[in-house]
């Protein structure tokens, strides 16, 4: 191999070393999720499920509340909920 071979080898692999890691630093970031989600069920006491019962959840730090009401089976979901005692 001459030394010109070599140099444009050389620049070839540099080139594609430079490329190839600004294709990895604009790649997207995933974080993970620091919300939560809380699903339950109302029921009466005799075990049936109470529909359009209304779920409230408060944050004891903040007093910020979260509400989600109750379908037909008494199933209810509490969405974006951050960390915290509630």
């Amino acid at each position: 191999m001459n030394a010109f071979m070599k140099a444009g080898l050389r620049a070839a692999l540099v080139s594609t070393t430079i490329l190839g890691s600004a294709v990895v630093m604009i790649a997207p970031v995933t974080a993970q999720t620091t919300t939560a989600t809380i699903r339950g069920q109302v029921t009466s006491a005799s075990g049936a499920p109470e529909s359009s019962a209304t779920v409230v959840a408060v944050n004891a730090g903040t007093n910020q509340t979260s509400r989600a009401t109750a379908n037909a089976n008494g199933e209810y979901v509490l969405v974006g909920l951050q960390a915290a005692a509630y």
